[in-house]
C-alpha cells in the first residue's frame, strides 16, 4: 500500500465527488433503509478532513456528526471493556458517558441536489454497466493464481 500521505493527497487531487465515493454504498443504503436517525455519524481517517464531512452531508442531505476522536473503534473497545468490567450498566449508559458529538456539519440543499442526481442519473448507471466487467477480471486474476 501507498502511504496514507500519498492516498490522502490523491483522493484530494481527484475531486470532492470521486474523494467521497467509496462512502456512498455504505450511508446511502442506510438513509434509503430508514436507519439513520436525523443524522449521518462520520468517522475513521476521512472525519479528520472538514471538506470531506461537508461533502457526506451535502451527498446525503443529513447532518453529518462528528465525534471527538476519530478512533472510534478503539473508542467502541473502550466502551464494550467498561461495560464488560461493570463501570457502566449498560452501553446506552457508557456511551452517554464516553462519546461527545466535537461538531455537526448540516448539509447544503442545493449542493445535496446535485449529488442526489449523480447518484440517480450516473452514479447507479455507471455500477450496473461495469459489474459485469469486475466479475470478469475476479474470474481472470482468481485464473492466474
Amino acid at each position: 500500500r501507498r502511504p496514507r500521505q500519498a492516498r490522502a493527497f490523491e483522493r484530494h487531487r481527484r475531486g470532492p465527488s470521486e474523494a467521497a465515493e467509496p462512502t456512498v454504498g455504505g450511508p446511502r443504503h442506510g438513509v434509503l433503509l430508514g436507519e439513520h436517525q436525523g443524522h449521518t455519524p462520520h468517522d475513521g481517517g476521512g472525519s479528520r478532513s472538514d471538506e470531506i464531512c461537508q461533502i457526506t452531508a451535502n451527498m446525503f442531505g443529513l447532518p453529518v456528526s462528528r465525534i471527538q476522536t476519530h478512533e472510534s473503534c478503539a473508542l467502541g473497545a473502550a466502551i464494550c471493556s467498561f461495560v464488560s468490567l461493570g463501570k457502566f450498566t449498560s452501553y446506552e449508559d457508557a456511551i452517554a458517558h464516553m462519546v461527545r458529538i466535537r461538531d455537526t456539519f448540516t448539509p447544503d440543499a442545493e449542493e445535496h441536489k446535485l449529488y442526489d442526481r449523480i447518484y440517480r442519473e450516473v452514479y447507479r448507471r455507471y455500477y450496473r454497466a461495469v459489474t459485469p466487467l469486475h466479475k470478469l477480471l475476479g474470474a481472470i486474476t482468481r485464473k492466474e493464481k
